[in-house]
């Protein structure tokens, strides 16, 4: 894999404006990401947002990912509110916040005792979104569904 990475670059290096092409510099940060080189793929992602992508939902995603596996939930769950906003009925990236407000929540409780009652409450409203996501799920494939309060 990592021969991989080095050959885009390559190939990048010789287009003198290579960020300019926008799909080299986000399979570039997709190869970082599997190699686990997380902040140089976090780098990429914000970079060809910026530039390029200002409201791609998709590379919001990666972004996100890359944020998630570098243990910076509160920052990916801010990137997948905002693609939220942009694409509301996308349910993968309801499941995604879902999940990572889950996991920021059990940090927190886990790290900060002091504030058990915020991180509880930020657990109960994870454990809310998480129904809520599988609720969208199933019920756009036509299955019965219940409320979830």
């Amino acid at each position: 894999m990592p021969f991989a990475a080095s050959q885009v670059q390559e190939a990048a290096s010789a287009c003198v404006d290579w960020l300019h092409l926008p799909d080299v510099a986000i399979n570039l940060a997709n190869l970082y990401l599997a190699q686990r080189q997380i902040p140089a793929a976090i780098q990429l992602y914000t970079t060809t947002l910026q530039k390029h992508y200002k409201n791609n939902s998709t590379i919001m995603l990666y972004l996100a990912r890359a944020l998630y596996d570098d243990n910076k939930n509160s920052q990916a769950k801010r990137v997948l509110l905002k693609a939220i906003h942009l694409q509301p009925t996308q349910t993968l990236l309801r499941f995604n916040s879902a999940v990572t407000m889950q996991v920021h929540s059990f940090a927190c409780a886990v790290n900060i005792p002091l504030c058990f009652q915020h991180a509880f409450d930020k657990c109960l409203h994870a454990r809310h979104c998480l129904l809520q996501a599988w609720l969208t799920l199933f019920c756009s494939q036509g299955l019965t569904c219940l409320t979830v309060s």
